[in-house]
């Protein structure tokens, strides 16, 4: 698995086992994926009633998750100093 390749997470992982450095990708996503869905379901669930639901997104931070602080930078995530100090 190639964590240094633009999309290297999309490789297939060697064979053997442990797989190491590959079971984080799908929780991660899958978090995501179900914060989505249940925010349409609160808005479907609760538009009627006159209460808006809203998911904010911070957008890409170069955080040490992945292939690093770095590397996200280069790939257009947003250093420290975006998150107005804090995360």
């Amino acid at each position: 698995m190639n964590l240094n390749a633009p999309f290297g997470h999309n490789d297939a992982p060697k064979a053997g086992w442990p797989k190491d450095g590959v079971f984080w990708f799908p929780s991660y996503r899958s978090s995501k994926t179900s914060m989505n869905m249940m925010v349409r379901k609160w808005d479907r669930t609760l538009r009627n009633d006159g209460v808006k639901v809203f998911a904010i997104s911070p957008g890409y931070l170069a955080t040490g998750l992945g292939a690093g602080v770095e590397m996200n930078k280069k790939w257009g995530g947003w250093g420290f100093e975006a998150s107005g100090g804090v995360y």
